[in-house]
């Protein structure tokens, strides 16, 4: 009798594993391509991510399918997909902060500050922990002009941002540019100093801590910052023109002028080379030099809206 009770109970336990199994539903088709297309991102595979997002979301779409296809628009180099996507994605769910994050960042990235700004905001409010949307932010708010919003959003993200964090540098630098047009040059230099410490190897904060520098009247330790650079600028007649610069931002256009006839003779085809030394001839007065550089610089310019900026130049030239 005790076997036959075992027996029982055992088929009992059949029955409900069975039972449970059965319940179980496979997944989805939908399913299934979704978790395809998130296995490619995490892969990098963005095409194929892409191709298995379009397959869920026209089988099953969620909010999810079209952020996670943004994010694989966005990482192949097409940011008005990116942003249509997440727009999808903020259409079926309101309060996702990730898609106003990240569609934020790319109405920057195509030079639509308003847009981002707006974004940002919405993304800060939901989700306010994140350093990089402050960081996207503050950006927007530099191209527009709104310098103090810069630097509130850039103290933010600093507090907020990971210790050793890469883009830590690239933060100072940015609030160093909102302290400068601020006139807090003080400050602007010690966030320059602070980013140089943390990347040294960044062309483009030691060129702007240099402008900075002779726009305060300290010509020679600006010199001295670009001659410093040498190693980092790409090819010799660079290192002329960024001295070219900072004489210019001094107000001295006549030594500029010989900073970029050196620059021309090491690299002649330059547009931009004979573009700068051209706007020098011009304050100093010399029409007639001023006007070759400017016609040189036209017959080498490649793109056209500067070949149209480089012609308005040329016509708001005096008659000679």
């Amino acid at each position: 009798m005790p076997s036959l009770i075992r027996v029982a109970a055992s088929a009992v336990v059949l029955v409900a594993a069975w039972s449970s199994a059965a319940c179980v539903s496979p997944p989805s088709e939908a399913e299934r391509h979704r978790q395809a297309g998130s296995e490619a991102n995490s892969a990098g595979e963005w095409a194929l991510a892409i191709e298995e997002y379009t397959r869920a979301i026209e089988l099953d779409p969620t909010a999810d399918d079209y952020a996670e296809r943004g994010y694989a628009h966005g990482n192949l180099g097409a940011p008005e997909a990116a942003i249509a996507d997440f727009s999808e994605a903020i259409a079926l769910d309101g309060e996702m902060a990730r898609a106003y994050s990240q569609r934020g960042l790319y109405y920057n990235e195509l030079g639509r500050w308003e847009e981002a700004v707006a974004d940002l905001d919405r993304a800060i409010e939901l989700r306010p922990g994140q350093f990089d949307q402050y960081n996207g932010r503050a950006f927007a708010n530099l191209n527009l002009g709104n310098y103090q919003a810069v630097v509130d959003d850039i103290a933010r993200a600093l507090e907020l941002a990971p210790p050793g964090d890469p883009l830590v540098p690239i933060l100072l630098s940015n609030r160093a540019s909102a302290y400068g047009e601020l006139g807090e040059i003080e400050a602007a230099i010690a966030d320059y100093n602070a980013s140089l410490r943390a990347d040294p190897s960044n062309v483009t904060t030691h060129i702007n801590r240099a402008i900075l520098l002779a726009q305060d009247g300290q010509v020679q330790l600006a010199l001295d910052g670009v001659d410093a650079i040498r190693e980092l600028l790409p090819v010799e007649a660079a290192v002329f023109a960024v001295r070219a610069e900072v004489l210019q931002q001094a107000g001295l256009f006549e030594e500029s002028i010989a900073e970029l006839d050196r620059a021309i003779e090491l690299d002649p085809t330059g547009a931009a080379l004979h573009a700068a030394r051209a706007f020098s001839y011009s304050v100093v007065g010399d029409v007639v030099e001023a006007r070759a550089g400017f016609e040189r610089a036209i017959e080498l310019a490649d793109d056209p809206a500067f070949r149209a900026q480089l012609e308005a130049a040329l016509d708001d030239l005096p008659a000679e």
